[in-house]
């Protein structure tokens, strides 16, 4: 889990994903918005949303669905972003101009298809090597 700074000099978080997460799917890692350039602020939000994101990771399943894991993470930084918004005072808010954007879910619709692994035909290592031969029309 990362605190990083954009070059536009907007704070983020960023968590990485477990790689047997990735192999079924789910995409490399998370990055969110905080919404701040003043790292003081950007360190405190960034408590909150890596816990609540390590919650929602920890939380998948062999059951969980991958658009739906990324809805579900999506909903939540919204009401996380709500929430500072909440927290900092209307005054501030206003004086800024600013309205707290709406985190948009990106869905991946070939990634939907958890039954790769079972419409994908077994091949043994010597019926490839076999197979491989037979294309290069060496004669054994």
């Amino acid at each position: 889990m990362y605190l990083y700074r954009a070059p536009n000099n907007v704070y983020f978080t960023r968590i990485c994903l477990a790689k047997s997460l990735r192999d079924k799917g789910f995409p490399f890692d998370i990055k969110v918005s905080l919404l701040t350039c003043d790292r003081a602020e950007a360190v405190i939000q960034n408590i909150d949303v890596a816990g609540t994101l390590k919650r929602i990771i920890n939380s998948i399943d062999h059951k969980t669905r991958i658009n739906d894991f990324i809805r579900y993470v999506d909903e939540v930084i919204n009401e996380k972003r709500a929430e500072f918004d909440n927290n900092n005072s209307a005054s501030t808010a206003q004086a800024k101009g600013h309205k707290i954007p709406i985190r948009e879910t990106k869905l991946y619709e070939h990634r939907e298809t958890t039954a790769i692994a079972q419409v994908m035909p077994v091949v043994t290592l010597d019926d490839a090597l076999v197979e491989f031969v037979a294309s290069k029309g060496v004669v054994s």
